[in-house]
């Protein structure tokens, strides 16, 4: 695994399939949206980086609400090859905090699918947009993809990342 600051999209653009953390469960129309648009969920546009997906893919709550309907309480990893998308479940829609055996459950799913087909996977510090610590999230990610080739990017700046990226533009060599 290799940890890196900066832009997920950024690796979108290069061809990696992002990790998208969402809900499980479901609620039905947005707030502000009208009935005649159709069915929303708001499993992924409450929070930054699924406000982002739904930006740039209107269509994705629609499709995700849906699988979340199909699946109920126990909704897996979902995968959206032609979009390289991957959507982890981090909480229950009615639970205000992530929840850690949710992510491992959904992190294992993840490294049983980098190991039979190695694609190339970026993912943010899933679950702390609403409330589980960056340590917490990043031990979970090390435990379950620590071995494999997915990139863990972090928008925010530590010593580790500055570091990293230091020595990706050839300084310290």
């Amino acid at each position: 695994m290799r940890e890196v600051n900066g832009d997920l999209w950024d690796y979108h653009a290069r061809g990696y399939h992002v990790v998208v953390p969402t809900k499980t469960g479901y609620e039905e129309c947005w707030p502000g949206h009208s009935e005649a648009k159709g069915r929303y969920w708001n499993n992924l546009a409450e929070e930054g980086l699924g406000r982002q997906v739904v930006a740039r893919w209107p269509f994705l709550p629609n499709w995700y609400g849906q699988r979340c309907q199909e699946y109920g309480s126990r909704v897996p990893v979902l995968l959206r090859p032609d979009l390289r998308l991957l959507f982890l479940p981090t909480r229950q829609i009615a639970e205000p905090l992530p929840n850690p055996d949710l992510i491992r459950g959904g992190l294992n799913q993840i490294r049983h699918w980098w190991e039979q087909w190695e694609p190339r996977i970026a993912l943010p510090l899933v679950g702390t947009g609403s409330g589980l610590s960056r340590l917490v999230a990043r031990d979970l990610i090390i435990q379950h993809l620590g071995h494999t080739h997915v990139v863990l990017v972090d928008r925010k700046p530590t010593l580790a990342g500055r570091v990293a990226a230091a020595k990706e533009q050839g300084f310290g060599k």
